[in-house]
């Protein structure tokens, strides 16, 4: 299988993952701020209501974050092919939250690069 279907078959796996986590954590909200005794329980330990994120947003932001980091383990492991496996686990333990927030605002840009590679091929 080629580089390229490999990296985009593993973007959309991230995508539905996500999008799937995202779905469910956006029901559970919903379902707990619906609840008086959840209310209750808030409101005894003054902490803030605060209003749902909704479903779809919920389902965006899962899509966002797993498919960013799956990008940013594609960069990551890229950048980072010619250390030793000790330099590498100490660079992604250190760079990890960069090369995930790279990955989640270039995944967009890098999905379409590797299609117009895939079809140019």
């Amino acid at each position: 299988m080629k580089k390229e279907l490999r990296h985009i078959i593993m973007i959309i796996v991230a995508s539905v993952v996500g999008s799937i986590v995202g779905y469910i954590l956006g029901k559970i909200q919903i379902q707990q701020l619906q609840d008086p005794d959840f209310i209750q329980q808030l409101m005894s330990h003054n902490m803030m209501i605060h209003e749902p994120i909704g479903v779809i947003n919920s389902m965006l932001l899962g899509i966002c974050i797993f498919s960013g980091v799956a990008t940013g383990l594609i960069i990551y492991n890229r950048f980072t092919c010619k250390f030793t496996l000790a330099m590498r686990m100490i660079i992604g333990i250190l760079a990890f939250p960069f090369y995930s927030i790279l990955g989640i605002l270039g995944v967009i840009p890098y999905f379409i690069y590797n299609v117009v590679l895939l079809m140019k091929k």
